[in-house]
């Protein structure tokens, strides 16, 4: 029988061991209402079983992430060019269009936060309702279900994390456009570096603008945080099915 090829990063005792479960996917005796022991060709249909349905749960996970992709590629497309580091040229503090220019690009930023927010927590919803509700053989069902279970407050966690982050940087930006405005004609643009008029002014935007620098600095280490989260499921999913596959 041809088999299935999967990429599966750990050995699945490694992954199980991880997750503080043994998996005896093909090999472990199956739990049933009688002490008799399952004949040969009962494990393998049992063993078919569950290929059938780790085959069908991997399909969910995949049509899952296919969604989510084509949801951030329409984002991209909705909000080409809107991002935290183009949101504003130091050009556009100088002048009063430059400041509404700059709070229109803001707004969509806001609303393209709020729709990437919506976008992953249906996603980690989606995963998690198939994950509770799996009818795999135990101990795997148990333990798909424990895995995540640990996993989630750090996924969650870091995803928030991320999704507050670009709140905090744009409000740090409309912190900067406020006193920008405040300041109009005390200061001007020489080549890409401000110039200002009295000292009051230097201070005030000089602060603004490293609040922005800061914050910039933490939506990309919270992106980064939130991209790199793994959810231990799938590689054990993975491996259980490479398992099965061996097994039949």
């Amino acid at each position: 029988m041809k088999r299935l090829s999967f990429r599966v990063a750990l050995g699945i005792s490694a992954l199980i061991a991880a997750l503080g479960f043994w998996v005896g996917l093909g090999r472990g005796s199956i739990y049933a209402a009688t002490t008799t022991q399952p004949t040969a060709h009962a494990k393998f249909e049992r063993a078919k079983l569950q290929r059938e349905k780790l085959r069908a749960l991997i399909a969910t996970n995949s049509a899952l992430e296919t969604t989510k992709l084509h949801q951030l590629k329409h984002l991209q497309e909705k909000y080409r060019g809107i991002d935290f580091t183009t949101i504003y040229h130091p050009s556009d503090l100088t002048s009063m269009t430059g400041i509404n220019r700059t709070r229109q690009r803001l707004d969509l930023y806001d609303a393209m936060t709020t729709e990437l927010d919506a976008v992953m927590q249906q996603y980690w919803d989606d995963w998690e309702r198939t994950i509770n509700s799996n009818d795999l053989d135990e101990p795997l069902a148990g333990a798909l279900v424990s895995g995540f279970s640990r996993a989630k407050p750090e996924i969650a966690g870091n995803y928030a994390g991320w999704i507050q982050a670009m709140r905090d940087s744009s409000a740090a930006i409309s912190q900067l456009l406020n006193v920008a405005q405040r300041h109009l004609g005390t200061f001007s643009l020489l080549g890409d570096q401000l110039r200002y008029r009295d000292a009051v002014t230097a201070k005030e935007l000089e602060s603004s603008l490293r609040y922005v620098a800061a914050a910039a600095q933490r939506n990309n280490d919270a992106r980064h945080a939130a991209l790199s989260a793994r959810d231990p499921t799938r590689p054990l999913i993975q491996a259980a099915l490479l398992q099965a596959e061996e097994s039949i």
